[in-house]
């Protein structure tokens, strides 16, 4: 049986977070995402971002949250695995062939599992899989999807994510001040903002 690790679980589960095999991980933070996102902004303004959220991810509120949302992140994997597995067990193969892709991706990216699973993680290692494959995964997806203990696990993933989104954003605000309205803007141009 394979190494349930933080990271696996933030990058298997996300489809099922989203309702789709398809879609980035909620987990991200929206600072993050916008700092990788806003390519056209001013260089100054990336470089701000990138300083106050490398600062913040130092802070220990930040750590705390990161860590609450890689056990949350663990948990639901530890529920949705075995279910997965039970719907089809051919999906083992499936599963390893995600993990070893994302794995790459996050070694080289940053080497923080749980905390770094991003979308070019994820999309990596769906791009390793056949579209027969992608399928086959997205469909055990949606057969568990509305479980019980899958839906509960979910909520608690959810709950942790926009924690660490919260205590992030504020930490980031903290150590630059004058980034608050930048930040604001690219939160809310975030697809995980209550507003999108």
């Amino acid at each position: 049986m394979m190494k349930m690790t933080p990271f696996l679980c933030s990058i298997l589960v996300v489809g099922i977070c989203a309702g789709t095999a398809v879609a980035a991980p909620r987990a991200r933070s929206a600072a993050a995402a916008a700092i990788r996102q806003h390519s056209g902004s001013a260089p100054e303004k990336r470089a701000k971002l990138k300083a106050a959220r490398e600062k913040a991810m130092k802070d220990p509120k930040v750590k705390e949250a990161a860590e609450n949302l890689a056990q949350a992140n663990k948990h639901f994997w530890e529920i949705v695995a075995p279910l997965l597995l039970a719907e089809d067990p051919s999906l083992q193969s499936i599963i390893d062939k995600v993990k070893d892709a994302a794995d790459d991706t996050e070694n080289a990216d940053s080497g923080r599992p749980g905390l770094r699973a991003g979308r070019g993680a994820f999309l990596k290692g769906l791009a390793s899989l056949t579209p027969e494959e992608r399928q086959k995964l997205k469909a055990a997806q949606e057969k568990i999807k509305d479980n019980p203990d899958v839906r509960a696990a979910r909520q608690k993933r959810q709950e942790a994510a926009q924690e660490f989104r919260k205590v992030l954003h504020d930490a980031m605000v903290a150590a630059d001040p004058s980034i608050a309205s930048d930040l604001e803007k690219l939160e809310q141009s975030s697809p995980d903002h209550p507003s999108a």
